[in-house]
């Protein structure tokens, strides 16, 4: 019985995760023709299509995305926790938390990136795409040394940092 639950928590996890990362996809204006995110769309969109008649988008972001990211992190803290409010708070965190693993992932795949040549395909693009998004914002503050650039590092460490913080908070929530 506890494999059972663990393989559905896995496979909640997962799907959670490939509808964050279409919902970040979008709101980062990502390339909707690139391999990779048609992957992502694809697998994703047969879940999101019957929601979208009732909510549609609010600016960049997918609603639709975000209420089935609630509702399975619900599930997954339900299973985990016990069916309460502290699961349904927790979700909210849940969602943010996965956001900043995805771009935890980003930022180191980035720096690998920038010491090694890399040919270009679906999968670099899009993290190059994704990347100089989160990025932008901290080139004004010109954290370059020589030839290296530090920013996606200082991001990375910030990232760390909320991750941390992000975890501290689930855990008050259900306990």
């Amino acid at each position: 019985m506890n494999f059972l639950i663990t393989l559905l928590l896995f496979v909640i996890g997962i799907f959670s995760l490939l509808i964050t990362i279409r919902a970040l996809m979008q709101f980062m204006r990502v390339n909707a023709l690139n391999p990779v995110a048609q992957a992502v769309i694809k697998a994703t969109d047969p879940t999101l299509r019957p929601l979208r008649r009732f909510v549609g988008q609010v600016r960049n972001v997918d609603v639709a995305a975000v209420i089935v990211c609630l509702a399975l992190e619900s599930v997954q803290n339900g299973i985990m926790y016990g069916f309460g409010l502290s699961a349904v708070l927790a979700s909210p965190i849940d969602v943010i938390d996965n956001v900043v693993k995805i771009l935890i992932v980003l930022m180191i795949v980035r720096i690998v990136f920038s010491f090694i040549p890399v040919q270009s395909s679906g999968w670099t693009s899009l993290i190059v795409d994704a990347s100089n998004i989160v990025l932008r914002p901290f080139r004004n503050f010109n954290l370059q040394i020589g030839p290296f650039d530090l920013t996606p590092g200082i991001i990375l460490i910030l990232l760390f940092f909320l991750s941390t913080f992000l975890g501290n908070a689930k855990l008050a929530f259900v306990l």
